[in-house]
């Protein structure tokens, strides 16, 4: 194998290791892959962008000068800011996951009609972890968190046509990781608080639980029995103890389409579509179930030992068109429309517990968190400017619809930024050689869950740079 071929190869493995959860942007999305494209406000439908548009419009990748080879590695930090309250208690929590990595390498290769390769990107994801004293621990004494990431492996395939259009594909090997630690209130059966065990139980106003016989015997005798009460907390907990790793597992493929046509020589379309994922569940063989003493003096019994199975966890289908217009021989402006389906994935989060020691043997809980996440449209703006030869300067914004309802909001799995101001620079090392970085800025978003009372503020800032070679 040629040494670049086998270079490449072991920087592909390597940024596979490094899928690492990440904040959450347009959903679970990134606001833009690659610094070109999020400099532009995240605008990626029809115009170049190197291996980065693996992620947005494969068709584009055939814009690659004929007879060329590109490999471009990249690297991304997700800043957020995430702040949990409870007003009504004057209560307060800062979410300590504030930094996150995110690598990328893709190579690309372009000879006649058709160009082929290979890329290595982090999809995105949402997370948050709180110390044990904030509020939402409750009285356990133990940190609260979660963390999904999600990544792909994808080999493209575009062809141009002699009319100018170019089709353009990508087979995608999907893989994600997901943490969890996550208590909530066992609650009064009769008038049970919307969020608790026993509304999950009952009255199913947050959520639903689906609970074998042999556990809802030992649940419902621990009541009786008096050793378990509404002011007590259940916990449920998935975690290993990686920064690039998630407990609970799980992979399958999905793919993209895409067309790139130019109009004339101002004027460029482009258009694709991502399917939605098709991953098994996400499993986790090491897990475990809790209760605590609601006045702070900790376990009551032992915790059940088990394993986690996430059902159905997948990434939704998208829908891009996008133009891109040269209005002079400097200027490059791009607009693109998305819309991202979570409601086809994001209608409910669940879980089955199944017991692994003890008499509880097999025994399972099924935990469902309603979500109904609507579909999310995002508008995306962006320009830049040749200002020099070797200097190239960029900037743009993201407009998106919140896709997470008031009602369900939960301060583990903010995800309701809905504005974004971009801006970056591209700098010509050399004839074969480039650099560029882009900065997204996030104001701060807040929304009120209309049945727990809980807020959640969050903001943030993303970082993206990029090095790329033609050969």
């Amino acid at each position: 194998m040629h040494r670049k071929h086998v270079a490449f190869v072991l920087l592909a493995a390597v940024a596979m290791l490094f899928a690492v959860p990440a904040a959450a942007t347009n959903g679970m999305d990134l606001e833009g892959y690659g610094p070109i494209s999020q400099a532009m406000g995240g605008a990626s439908m029809a115009f170049d962008q190197g291996s980065a548009g693996l992620m947005s419009n494969p068709a584009t990748l055939g814009l690659l000068p004929d007879g060329a080879t590109r490999v471009d590695v990249a690297l991304g930090l997700l800043g957020p800011s995430v702040t949990s309250r409870f007003p009504a208690f004057n209560l307060s929590a800062d979410s300590d996951a504030t930094a996150f990595w995110m690598p990328a390498i893709g190579a690309l290769r372009h000879r006649g009609a058709m160009t082929f390769g290979l890329g290595v990107f982090g999809q995105g994801g949402m997370g948050t972890e709180y110390d044990q004293a904030a509020f939402l621990a409750g009285p356990t004494g133990e940190p609260v968190m979660s963390q999904v990431s999600v990544g792909r492996v994808m080999a493209p395939f575009t062809y141009a046509l002699e009319s100018g259009l170019i089709l353009g594909v990508t087979l995608d090997y999907v893989w994600g990781g997901m943490d969890l630690q996550m208590p909530f209130a066992v609650g009064d059966a009769m008038a049970p608080a919307p969020g608790s065990l026993m509304d999950f139980m009952g009255s199913h106003v947050l959520g639903e639980a689906a609970v074998s016989a042999g556990f809802g015997a030992a649940i419902q005798g621990m009541m009786t029995g008096g050793q378990l009460t509404a002011n007590d907390y259940a916990r449920v907990e998935f975690a290993d103890d990686s920064d690039f790793t998630g407990a609970a597992s799980g992979s399958g493929f999905a793919g993209k389409l895409g067309v790139l046509y130019p109009v004339n020589e101002a004027w460029t379309l482009g258009a694709a579509y991502h399917f939605k994922t098709s991953m098994g569940d996400w499993e986790a063989d090491t897990a475990e179930m809790a209760f605590y003493a609601g006045d702070g003096s900790g376990l009551l019994g032992d915790a059940i030992p088990g394993k986690i199975a996430v059902k159905d966890f997948q990434w939704p289908a998208t829908l891009g068109l996008g133009a891109a217009f040269r209005p002079a021989e400097r200027w490059l402006l791009a607009a693109d429309y998305k819309l991202i389906q979570w409601s086809g994935v994001m209608e409910n989060f669940e879980m089955v517990f199944t017991a692994t020691g003890g008499g509880l043997d097999g025994e399972t809980v099924g935990i469902t968190f309603y979500q109904d996440w609507s579909d999310q449209a995002v508008i995306n703006l962006g320009a830049a400017y040749l200002a020099q030869d070797w200097l190239t300067l960029r900037a743009g914004t993201v407009i998106a619809s919140n896709p997470i309802p008031q009602t369900y909001l939960n301060p583990l799995f903010p995800a309701i930024e809905e504005t974004h101001l971009t801006a970056g620079a591209g700098l010509a090392l050399a004839p074969n050689q480039e650099f560029n970085v882009s900065i997204a800025v996030a104001p701060e978003v807040a929304q009120t869950s209309s049945k727990s009372g809980v807020e959640v503020a969050h903001s943030q800032f993303n970082l993206q740079a990029m090095y790329s070679v033609n050969f």
